[in-house]
């Protein structure tokens, strides 16, 4: 014998009268501005130009080793003078 599935629906939630008050302005910064949508588009450009830049310097990284320290290394870790004593 099987039980009929009834899905469990939340009531609905009814709209705030009063809605949050605007938070505090940080002490010491200031407020972001309104950007229009040409303003925004410069934003994204200069985001994605960034991040090409940073593509490139790790390319051109000298040691990508020093940039994963928990990946496993060919050289000795003891190779001070004394090391071997």
């Amino acid at each position: 014998m099987s039980v009929p599935f009834e899905p469990i629906v939340p009531p609905p939630v009814p709209p705030l009268d009063n809605p949050p008050p605007e938070p505090e302005p940080i002490p010491g910064e200031e407020p972001l501005p309104d950007l229009g949508p040409d303003e925004g588009a410069v934003v994204y450009d200069a985001i994605i130009e960034e991040i090409g830049n940073l593509r490139a310097a790790y390319e051109r990284d000298p040691d990508p080793a020093e940039d994963h320290p928990e990946a496993e290394s060919d050289e000795p870790s003891n190779d001070w003078p004394g090391a071997s004593r």
